[in-house]
């Protein structure tokens, strides 16, 4: 979706599906906006939402919100939790990861859900 210039800005466990050969697919398109203009949309699941999805901010890039919500679907896939609660971002510092994971993992899982959206690598 970002090679081709849209941000799905619902990503979530809930929609991610896997098919036949269980490969994961994103499903429910409901949000998904292009993003060559900046995003006004300030909906989604409040674990998943990046720190700059707020009407107080003002428009975002939803590539890098997506980023971000992948960020905590793969630590909450790492950890059985959430990085954070729902009202207030992560505290980089503060995760905790098992001792088996690869740092190199974990500084992805770190970038991704940093809170400058600037900081977070792209898909």
């Amino acid at each position: 979706m970002h090679s081709r210039n849209f941000a799905h800005l619902d990503i979530k466990h809930d929609n991610i599906v896997l098919d036949d050969e269980i490969n994961p697919k994103l499903a429910d398109f409901g949000f998904t906006q292009h993003p060559a203009a900046p995003i006004n949309t300030f909906a989604g699941a409040p674990y998943y939402k990046a720190p700059e999805i707020n009407p107080k901010v003002g428009p975002y890039d939803g590539k890098k919100a997506d980023i971000y919500a992948m960020g905590v679907v793969f630590y909450s896939l790492l950890m059985c939790c959430y990085p954070s609660d729902e009202k207030s971002p992560p505290v980089i510092e503060n995760l905790k990861f098992p001792e088996n994971i690869s740092q190199m993992i974990i500084d992805i899982i770190k970038a991704m859900l940093s809170y400058n959206p600037n900081e977070r690598p792209s898909a």
